[in-house]
């Protein structure tokens, strides 16, 4: 087998580990998580899931009370606080949003590039200008997980000032995950032949 060849289907082969990986743990997650479950804030609270894909009702998520991950001081990930609807005064939970999408991720670079830059009388006027997507009353539905993936000091500092319990304690909410069993099975597909592939370059290698 000559150098590329063997390069190529190690490639290969590489690549259809991390697709069987991905595509492995995407269709566990649609078969696992398959049905949408509605629960209210207050429920949410007071028995809180472990997992699952769930719809939360009566919710109010913050953005401007939000943790944010830095790097190179830009805001990379930010957990949001969900409170209640209802209650306009509530200052702590332990229910957050895992903010994922463009608009949230731009409006949190905004907010954090006026205040850092500008001050906080600037960062106070743009708020003002923004608050209605700053602070958004809706339900919320995506995959609800327990505990933070990245637990870091500076992290559990600052989750300190907004939440009740404990990081490992925190419910937390993908929005906008929903079963995708089409795409894991895509992905499944695609490691398969690549790994089909690479079969045949080594075959091919060893009867030369």
């Amino acid at each position: 087998m000559s150098t590329p060849a063997k390069i190529l289907a190690l490639c290969l082969v590489f690549a259809s580990l991390l697709l069987f990986g991905f595509g492995g743990r995407l269709l566990k997650e649609s078969l696992t998580y398959s049905e949408l479950k509605q629960i209210s804030y207050a429920e949410c609270r007071k028995n809180p899931p472990t997992s699952g894909w769930y719809r939360i009702t009566g919710c109010r998520v913050d953005l401007n009370n939000s943790v944010e991950e830095l790097q190179n001081n830009i805001p990379v990930r930010a957990y949001a606080p969900i409170y209640a609807a209802k209650d306009a005064h509530q200052k702590q939970t332990s229910i957050f949003l895992e903010v994922n999408d463009s608009h949230s991720m731009s409006l949190l670079l905004d907010a954090f590039q006026q205040e850092k830059f500008h001050g906080k009388s600037s960062y106070e006027q743009w708020f003002q200008e923004h608050r209605a997507q700053m602070i958004v009353t809706k339900d919320v539905e995506g995959l609800v997980y327990q505990g933070i993936y990245r637990p870091t000091v500076d992290l559990n500092a600052k989750f300190a000032e907004v939440s009740d319990t404990d990081f490992s304690q925190f419910t937390m909410v993908a929005e906008g995950w929903k079963p995708d069993t089409k795409r894991a099975y895509t992905e499944l597909t695609i490691g398969g032949a690549c790994l089909i592939v690479a079969g045949i370059l080594f075959l091919r290698g060893r009867h030369r």
